[in-house]
């Protein structure tokens, strides 16, 4: 197939796969009126990167929950709303420094946390400072540390000190809002890790189509729980 075959099969993918996302997170005019223009200037050769970029996703995502003490063991809930959004800065055409955050959300009746059907609220936000490295091919990989905040109105994630206050995971719980179901809904703060692992399979010189596969975690020294998530996003970035 000759080159410019391809970038014209690229470029259409391109269009769709903005279009999809403009459709589908609701995007507001201004953005779809700068984003599809970029892909239609769409150009033979290499992406370009260099400076400033930033990019946002959306996708699937699951929150595994174990602990020792749980009445029912733990579990994984798979059909939450993975969500994420970064900026950074390229160091190099091949290495960035890279902010980025993500949040998976649970917000459905019952699942394997829970014994009942009614609405329940799990979320797991996770805010890092990390590190891009772009592979060659289109792959690159991404990392970093940061904190974790998990909130949740559910039995696993709440104790009693001496005194009878109900304490979040080892952390004074704090009030967050009423779930769907009417519990209260408390937040806990740790440290958190991620990475992950994005293959562009359509671009531009200045913007690509991406598919991304995370994962993370937090750590709580003094807690009975851990929290572990893994996503599969689709997402845009520009350079």
């Amino acid at each position: 197939m000759s080159a410019s075959l391809v970038d014209v099969e690229n470029k259409t993918i391109l269009m769709v796969c903005v279009g999809a996302a403009v459709g589908l997170l609701g995007a507001s005019d201004v953005v779809a009126d700068t984003l599809i223009p970029a892909v239609s200037s769409y150009a033979e050769g290499p992406l370009e990167r260099d400076g400033l970029f930033g990019g946002v996703s959306f996708g699937r995502g699951s929150i595994e929950v174990s602990c020792g003490d749980c009445s029912n063991g733990g579990g994984t809930l798979s059909e939450g709303l993975s969500l994420e959004a970064h900026v950074g800065f390229m160091l190099t055409p091949q290495i960035g420094i890279v902010a980025e955050h993500w949040n998976v959300r649970y917000n459905q009746r019952g699942g394997a946390l829970f014994n009942d059907s009614a609405p329940h609220l799990v979320a797991q936000h996770i805010s890092t400072v990390g590190a891009q490295v772009f592979l060659g091919h289109g792959l690159w990989f991404r990392t970093g540390l940061g904190v974790g905040t998990h909130i949740t109105d559910g039995d696993y994630a709440k104790k009693k000190n001496p005194k009878g206050s109900v304490f979040f995971a080892g952390v004074a719980g704090e009030s967050d809002s009423s779930t769907p179901g009417g519990e209260e809904a408390l937040t806990s703060v740790s440290a958190a890790y991620y990475a992950a692992l994005g293959w562009e399979f359509a671009h531009s010189q200045s913007l690509a189509a991406e598919i991304q596969l995370r994962v993370a975690g937090t750590e709580r020294p003094s807690d009975e729980y851990q929290v572990r998530n893994v996503g599969l996003n689709f997402g845009v970035s520009w350079y």
